[in-house]
């Protein structure tokens, strides 16, 4: 693959992140926070617990699952850096799909109380 053809992977890839985010919110599931940062070329989505609470003065707990990755390469990165980078990045992007498809398949709403049992 050339550069040109990764970074138009690492897009789809993030879009689909982005639909199946969209999904978890619309079904009440958890919280998506999605964040595409043009700038950078940078996808952050991090999940919470449907009936987490970001009012001031309410402390929020670490997120549930999250990822944050470039959806492009650094100037100098030559072509071999460059795939080996895509194939790390896909991976992360490959496992953050499935927990999200995991999370639509359970159907089922993640409270914060579940959370806190579960540790």
């Amino acid at each position: 693959m050339t550069k040109e053809e990764m970074i138009e992977s690492l897009h789809l890839a993030a879009e689909e992140i982005i639909l199946l985010s969209m999904a978890v919110n619309r079904q009440g599931i958890a919280q998506a926070h999605i964040g595409y940062y043009p700038h950078s070329s940078t996808l952050n989505v991090r999940i919470f617990p449907a009936d987490t609470s970001f009012t001031a003065g309410t402390k929020t707990g670490d997120p549930l699952g999250q990822i944050d990755e470039r959806l492009t390469f650094w100037p100098e990165q030559d072509d071999d850096w460059a795939r080996r980078d895509y194939q790390e990045r896909m991976t992360k992007i490959e496992q953050f799909t499935c927990y999200l498809d995991h999370l639509l398949a359970l159907d089922k709403q993640i409270a914060t109380e579940a959370t806190e049992k579960a540790a």
